[in-house]
């Protein structure tokens, strides 16, 4: 399996015949390329942003552009990295991945302190032949209770319809008296 950050759409091209010592090639190799390159704009990283208050809702942290209808083909499946900083406040937060209006994962955490960080990468495949079952794992290292950052992981489900457009978000709740900091996040695909 390999990793594919960025698509290139072949607009144009020419194929040369030519021999090739002693042999001439059945399929002609390419000698020229032209026409723009395409990238999906659910590639670019999300960088850092000032805090946000909690208001004891779910609050958007990051928002990726749509991916597009069948972007994500059976059997395939994308990657994507949420870091966070919980900077003020000591409280539970709530964080959740959603495509669409629907949850795929939720979890909480207890800061152990205001300036260590959340780190949480999603692997999320649709299952052989289709593109509305997934399979999903959560892994990471929390500011939870203690000083030494533990690991976090979990996995699970969904059924996402794929065939559809759908928009990734990864939002927290906590009460207005926290604040939760968008420090970086990154989607893609594989392929």
């Amino acid at each position: 399996m390999s990793t594919k950050l960025r698509q290139v759409a072949l607009v144009s091209s020419t194929i040369d015949s030519s021999p090739i010592g002693a042999t001439t090639p059945s399929t002609g190799a390419f000698t020229g390329l032209t026409g723009s390159i395409n990238i999906p704009a659910e590639t670019p990283p999300i960088g850092p942003s000032a805090a946000i208050v909690g208001t004891g809702a779910d609050v958007a942290l990051f928002t990726f552009p749509a991916l597009n209808a069948g972007r994500l083909q059976a059997s395939k499946g994308l990657v994507i990295k949420f870091v966070t900083q919980h900077t003020t406040g000591t409280a539970s937060v709530s964080y959740k991945l959603k495509f669409g209006a629907t949850a795929v994962d939720t979890f909480s955490i207890i800061p152990f302190n205001t300036t260590f960080l959340d780190v949480h990468t999603y692997h999320f495949f649709n299952n052989s032949g289709v593109q509305n079952a997934q399979n999903w794992i959560r892994e990471g290292i929390i500011n939870n209770a203690s000083a030494n950052q533990p690991a976090t992981s979990s996995a699970g489900t969904a059924a996402i319809d794929m065939t559809a457009s759908q928009v990734v978000t990864f939002t927290f709740n906590v009460a207005n008296t926290d604040q939760v900091k968008p420090v970086f996040a990154l989607l893609y695909l594989i392929q």
